[in-house]
Order: structure tokens, then C-alpha cells, then sequence
């Protein structure tokens, strides 16, 4: 079986097993949760878990149903009945069943629900990319709840402009992602948001800086701002862009540095004024693909196709519409919209690049 779920005692697939109407999670999202990984019949971290689920139960008033030992049993069993050797493990409590108000009975009996399915992991070799957003969540961001519509949010839109995860921010103060911590390694020091109410006390975060003490690494949990990040981020690429021959622009916005909501290759913030103004780079630039949804949504193929080469853009990558896209670039270079040495700049770029690796001889 690829799947299993339990509800308040029962267990079946999840099409199988049904909630009632009157579960508070319906009405007010009335609820906490956990989740972790489990491989090879074993749910990791599995006690760590289960501490920060029972101290979000109590931090909510919410009566988990079985105690601790008992949960991590039955997390254990139902673990090995789903096929497969790498799991995705997710449990919560509601508050319970009862009718709708928004003050409830506090002898109310919780109900637990349980959900494991196959899962891979992503590889840890593989880059992320990610997206800055202000975090506009609650003030109890340590209670591990079911309301993460701000985190919903914000992971659908990770996803239209091609990013993995969301960086939130209080004002200039990085605080965690959409559904994961966040820390920096700078200047031989780690640095960790402190573990408040604006964060989730990450079970990987925590067991990573007893990993930074054992190694003899400095541990520093205290606030990190943007910059901070930003220039921990920036170093490797400080230091080696122009080893690259060609850079492809994605299409995240970092309002943070623009100043707007303009994807990256689109910005002449970006693409001018960071990557070969403060960076230094002389290679080529080009876009990734400007058929993604993220520009589609927004720019017409011309618009985008225009506002690419202004920004700095030497390629531009599958415009949405070729015709479209030739003509209003070609319109633009008349009226002047683009100059003709913009233009120039990048034929010189790609002829460079052609000759340096031999496509194109004297």
C-alpha cells in the first residue's frame, strides 16, 4: 500500500476514511501538527517530534487522546504496513468535535489523525533557489498549528516563479521560510534565529547546531537581517562569476533589493546594476525560459521580450510567442525604447563567446 491514514481509532486508505462536519479543525483550523521522515521502518527524530507536538497540544489547551509512548507506537505500526523504504510521516490533533462557537468546551476530547505515504527526498547536492516575501503570519509562530494559510500562500507563489522556498522577513529581520528554518554559516559562524514567537523551533535546526558545537563550530542564535544573508549568499558568487561563461536569470522577485515586484530578469537592478555593476560580471546573460507562468501571467511575449534586453539580457530563452516578441523588440529599437548600443553590447557579448569556444572562427 502506498498510503495509510487513521482517524480517531479507524484506519484505511485515505479516500476510505471519512471526518465529521462538526471537527473545530473545519471551522477554525482549530488544531496542531507534526510531521518528520520515516526510512526503513523507523520514524526519524521520532521522540523529538513527539516533545514539540505534546508541547504545542498544551500550549493550545488541546487533549491529545493517548499518551506520548502510545503515539509513538502506533506512528511505529502504522509506518510498516506502507510500502516502500522512505516515508512521509504527518500526524495532528484537533480540538475536537463539537458545534460551531468559538469558545469550546475544554473538556473536549481531542482527535488524532494520522497520514504516511511513500515520499523521496530531494538531493542535498542540488541548489535551491528562493524567494523573499514579508512575513505577515501571527505572533505565535513557536506553536506548530494548523493555520498556515500565509504559508500556503507563499509556497504557491514559490512555485509560479520557479523558487523551491520562501524566505520571510519581519521588516529587515529574517525570521524562517514558508516550511522550514532558515541559518547562515558567515565568516566561519553560524547564525540561527533564536528560537521566539516568530519561529517554529526546527527539530533539524536544533540537532544541526549540536552539530556546529561538536565540530567546534561558533553558534550564534541571534536575529540575522537580509543583508546578512544576502552577502553570505552573494560571496561564492562574488568570488567566482566571472568563471562562468553564461549566468541564466530566473524569474524570482527579491523586492528587497529592487525596490518592486519585477522578476530578476527583468530588473536592470539586477542584471545591471548587481550582477555587472557590483559583481563585476562580463559574460553573457541570458533568461530562463519566458514561456514560465510566472511571465505569462504578467507580460505579454513583446513586454517581456523588451523589458528582458533593457534590464540587461543579452538571450532571451523561448519567448512565448516569437513573432510577437521579434517584432515588438524590433519596434522598440526604432521609437529608441531600447538603444541601439544596448543592442550592440550584446551581439558583441554572444560573437565573444562564440569565438572563445570556437563556433565561430576569424
Amino acid at each position: 500500500m502506498e498510503a495509510l491514514a487513521y482517524y480517531d481509532g479507524k484506519i484505511g486508505t485515505p479516500e476510505e476514511l471519512t471526518v465529521p462536519f462538526n471537527d473545530r479543525v473545519h471551522f477554525f483550523g482549530d488544531g496542531v501538527y507534526d510531521a518528520t521522515v520515516g526510512a526503513n521502518g523507523k520514524v526519524y527524530l521520532l521522540q523529538d517530534h513527539l516533545d514539540r507536538f505534546y508541547t504545542s497540544a498544551r500550549a493550545l489547551d488541546i487533549h491529545i487522546p493517548m499518551p506520548k509512548d502510545e503515539l509513538g507506537r502506533l506512528l511505529t505500526d502504522l509506518l510498516a504496513k506502507v510500502d516502500g523504504t522512505t516515508h512521509f510521516v504527518y500526524w495532528q490533533v484537533t480540538r475536537g468535535v463539537e458545534t460551531r462557537n468559538h469558545v469550546y468546551a475544554e473538556d473536549l476530547p481531542g482527535k488524532l489523525w494520522v497520514s504516511i505515504r511513500q515520499n523521496h527526498l530531494n538531493d542535498p547536492d542540488v541548489p535551491i533557489k528562493l524567494n523573499t516575501e514579508e512575513d505577515t503570519r501571527f505572533y505565535h509562530c513557536n506553536i506548530k498549528t494548523l493555520n498556515l494559510l500565509p504559508s500556503v500562500v507563499a509556497a504557491q507563489h514559490a512555485k509560479r516563479i520557479g523558487v523551491l522556498e520562501t524566505v520571510f522577513h519581519r521588516g529587515d529581520i529574517v525570521t524562517e521560510c514558508a516550511h522550514s528554518n532558515v541559518s547562515i554559516l558567515k565568516d566561519g559562524v553560524f547564525y540561527s534565529h533564536p528560537n521566539d514567537e516568530f519561529i517554529l523551533r526546527g527539530i533539524a535546526k536544533t540537532h544541526m547546531i549540536q552539530a556546529c558545537y561538536r565540530l567546534g563550530i561558533t553558534v550564534m542564535e541571534k536575529c540575522f537581517t537580509l543583508d546578512d544573508l544576502r552577502s553570505c549568499e552573494l560571496v561564492p558568487f562574488a568570488q567566482n562569476v566571472n568563471n562562468a561563461p553564461l549566468i541564466m536569470a530566473a524569474h524570482i522577485t527579491v523586492p528587497q533589493v529592487t525596490g518592486d515586484d519585477i522578476p530578476a530578469s527583468l530588473s536592470s537592478v539586477m542584471l545591471t546594476d548587481l550582477l555587472r555593476g557590483e559583481l563585476g560580471y562580463q559574460g553573457l546573460i541570458v533568461t530562463d525560459s519566458l514561456a514560465m507562468q510566472a511571465i505569462t501571467d504578467v507580460y505579454t511575449p513583446g513586454q517581456a521580450a523588451v523589458k528582458a534586453l533593457q534590464a540587461g539580457a543579452d538571450l532571451l530563452l523561448m519567448p512565448n510567442g516569437l513573432a510577437d516578441a521579434y517584432t515588438a523588440v524590433l519596434e522598440a529599437v526604432q521609437d529608441g525604447t531600447i538603444p541601439q548600443q544596448r543592442l550592440d553590447e550584446s551581439v558583441q557579448r554572444i560573437l565573444q563567446c562564440k569565438y572563445q569556444y570556437g563556433i565561430l572562427t576569424q
